[in-house]
């Protein structure tokens, strides 16, 4: 895989979040969308799901989802 196509699929995924983001559903993805409107945060989940998606070949609303898990303060493990 040449460097166009990997920058054609990171740039891909980045689209794919700006949409999510764009029709954010506080009723599933509350942290996520809470993030978003901090600031930096929507660099902050664009980074976490491109990181996500290329550690584990997740699409990216599953990313968008551990995201969410990982902000939830019910899932934090002691």
């Amino acid at each position: 895989m040449d460097k166009l196509d990997k920058k054609t699929i990171i740039d891909k995924c980045l689209r794919y979040v700006d949409k999510y983001l764009e029709y954010c559903d506080e009723a599933s993805t509350p942290f996520v969308c809470a993030l978003k409107s901090e600031k930096g945060g929507v660099d902050k989940i664009k980074k976490f799901v491109l990181n996500r998606a290329i550690q584990t070949g997740f699409p990216v609303g599953k990313c968008i989802m551990d995201m969410e898990r990982t902000l939830n303060p019910e899932y934090v493990d002691f």
